[in-house]
C-alpha cells in the first residue's frame, strides 16, 4: 500500500513538472491513430492562402477535376485558387517564377490557351518572354488514363525553355520545365449541350534544377538581360 502511494505520488509529481515546463508529452505506446477515420484521399476544400498549404495534384485530378470544371464553366474546389489563369507565353518562366510562385512551392500551375502563328495556321506559337521559347521533347506526348476507368482523359505534353529565338542557330537549353495537360474532347462534350470553348489546357511549371542557387542566379540574369532589352532610362 505504500509503495503504490508513493508511486501515485510520484506519477503527481511528474505531472506538475511537465505542466510547469509546458511540455506536450505523449505516453510510449499510444496508438495515435486509434478512433481516427482513415485518409481516403487529399482535401479539395483547403484555402490555397494558408500557411504550410502544398498544392500537388495528379495527372488525372489536373484533367478531372480542375480543367474538365474549367472548360464546363463548373464551380471549381477553393484550392483551384492556386491555378493562376492567364496568357503564361507572355512571360517567361523566371518571371512567372517571381511574380507567381508561392513561399515554399517549387512548382506553379496556370490555366493558359494555345496560340497559333497565324489564322488559318495549325502550328502552335510557343515564344514566350523578350527572348524564348519553349520547345516540346521529341516523344514527350502521353497519354493519361483514369486510374479506376482506365478510359483516356487527355495527354500530357512536356516541353523545354529555351533562351533565344526559334529559328535561330544556337539557342540556350534551360532547367526549365512545362507540362502541358489536355483533355480528351470526349470527356466534356458527353456532359453539356452547349458549344464549349476548348481552347483552355492546364500547365505545370518548374525548374530541375536541385541548387535553388542556381535557380536564383538564372533568375537575376534573366533580370539583367531584361533591363538590358528594356531599359527604365534609355540612353541619349
Amino acid at each position: 500500500m505504500m509503495r503504490r502511494r508513493m508511486n501515485g505520488d510520484m506519477d503527481r509529481q511528474m505531472m506538475m513538472m511537465r505542466r510547469k515546463m509546458n511540455l506536450n508529452t505523449i505516453p510510449l505506446g499510444r496508438n495515435l491513430n486509434r478512433g481516427r477515420p482513415p485518409i481516403v484521399g487529399r482535401d479539395l476544400n483547403l484555402n490555397p492562402n494558408r500557411l504550410g498549404f502544398s498544392f500537388c495534384p495528379s495527372d488525372e485530378e489536373l484533367l478531372t477535376v480542375y480543367l474538365k470544371n474549367k472548360l464546363l464553366n463548373k464551380p471549381l474546389p477553393p484550392d483551384a485558387d492556386a491555378i493562376k489563369s492567364l496568357n503564361i507565353y507572355k512571360y517567361s518562366p523566371q518571371d512567372l517564377s517571381v511574380i507567381f510562385k508561392r513561399p515554399g512551392q517549387q512548382t506553379m500551375y496556370f490555366f493558359t490557351f494555345l496560340r497559333l502563328h497565324g489564322i488559318g495556321s495549325s502550328a502552335q506559337n510557343r515564344n514566350a518572354g523578350i527572348n524564348g521559347f519553349w520547345k516540346a521533347t521529341p516523344g514527350s506526348s502521353e497519354k493519361i488514363y483514369g486510374s479506376k476507368s482506365k478510359t483516356p482523359l487527355g495527354y500530357k505534353k512536356t516541353l523545354v525553355f529555351y533562351q533565344g529565338k526559334p529559328h535561330q542557330a544556337n539557342p540556350t537549353k534551360t532547367s526549365w520545365i512545362m507540362e502541358e495537360y489536355k483533355i480528351d474532347l470526349n470527356i466534356i462534350q458527353s456532359e453539356s449541350d452547349d458549344p464549349i470553348w476548348t481552347g483552355w489546357v492546364v500547365c505545370k511549371v518548374y525548374n530541375k534544377e536541385k541548387d535553388p542557387r542556381k535557380i536564383e542566379a538564372d533568375i537575376e540574369a534573366y533580370s539583367l538581360l531584361k533591363s538590358k532589352a528594356h531599359p527604365i532610362f534609355p540612353s541619349c
